[in-house]
């Protein structure tokens, strides 16, 4: 019962791998720009106490703000894009459950655990 159960899992991961590269490479991209903006709002903060900054000077302060506003609009656009995938993920397998040797986008289950022992 289980392994009959496990062939139309694997055939669903299967089919599904297309929209979960989609997934991941939206994903990559918005740790990009997350890595980038924390890093803008570290010097932001550096220059705002009046400690040195390696980037914002008084002259890029306009500049360097605008970056990281349209950062937040490309990140919150990928938001976008990503939640629909992650909530159809596994759908076309159970509508209720997704996967059941998936707990969430990329962590094993329980059930995948105990089939690997």
């Amino acid at each position: 019962l289980v392994v009959q159960e496990l062939e139309a899992e694997l055939e669903a991961i299967a089919q599904g791998a297309e929209a979960r590269e989609q997934l991941q490479k939206l994903i990559r991209h918005k740790d990009i720009l997350s890595n980038l903006m924390n890093h803008l709002r570290t010097q932001m903060v550096r220059y705002e106490q009046g400690r040195p900054s390696a980037l914002f000077t008084d002259e890029s302060v306009g500049e360097l703000q605008g970056i990281m506003r349209r950062l937040l609009r490309t990140m919150s656009d990928i938001d976008d894009q990503v939640a629909p995938l992650i909530d159809n993920e596994g759908a076309h397998l159970n509508s209720f459950w997704g996967y059941m040797l998936r707990a969430g986008h990329a962590d094993k289950s329980h059930l995948m655990r105990q089939l690997e022992k």
